[in-house]
């Protein structure tokens, strides 16, 4: 299971998982499907960051993707 806060922020996202064996990619979706930037994440001891300080305030989708599974968070960013 993924973890993401908070899903309201001036720049920051904390992702937090369970199994740090598996490989996880993320994407941010704007509301109109514009894709504005994906990578992958590498996790340390369960967790990362991931920085949206240069995204302009707006809603987002943020997915993220491991082998078989992907999950989307609205978020947020002031």
């Amino acid at each position: 299971m993924v973890k993401v806060y908070p899903t309201v922020t001036t720049g920051t996202l904390q992702v937090i998982k369970n199994v740090t064996a598996e490989k996880l990619t993320y994407s941010i979706y704007g509301l109109n499907g514009n894709l504005f930037r994906s990578g992958a994440l590498a996790m340390q001891e369960g967790k990362t960051e991931i920085d949206i300080q240069n995204l302009e305030a707006a809603i987002y989708i943020l997915r993220i993707q491991s082998a078989g599974s992907s999950v989307a968070y609205k978020i947020v960013k002031q």
